[in-house]
């Protein structure tokens, strides 16, 4: 009996080990002339801070989005009160989860893979 549970128990620890995870990455270049602030609630859920403030000189590349999941599908990998806001040039654009999925779907993955996946975007709205 404790030989059938202990395989059983090896079966079940495996069984949760080998679940895959998905990674999504947004990075942003700021492709402007000038500074872009940005800030982003909920940046993400293994680093920190969690809050990322941040302002990008012309040329500049930084992560907006970096989230590990078990969900295959980049709707359900962040949560719902992501927000990204940005600021340059007297201008300024807050995006919402759902306003920020409809801006990657007009972008291409830079460096698709099996479970992780990198999107590359710029700040073409700021720019003059």
């Amino acid at each position: 009996m404790t030989k059938t549970l202990g395989i059983f128990g090896a079966m079940l620890l495996a069984g949760c080990t080998t679940q895959s995870k998905y990674v999504y990455i947004v990075d942003f270049h700021n492709a402007c002339s000038y500074s872009v602030d940005i800030d982003v609630n909920e940046y993400s859920n293994a680093k920190k801070p969690l809050h990322l403030v941040k302002t990008l000189q012309p040329g500049e590349s930084t992560e907006i989005l970096s989230y590990i999941s078990f969900s295959d599908e980049l709707e359900n990998g962040f949560p719902d009160t992501y927000q990204l806001q940005l600021s340059a040039n007297q201008r300024e654009i807050v995006l919402d989860k759902n306003n920020f999925l409809s801006h990657l779907k007009e972008t291409t993955i830079g460096d698709p893979g099996n479970t992780v996946d990198i999107w590359k975007i710029s700040s073409d709205q700021l720019c003059p």
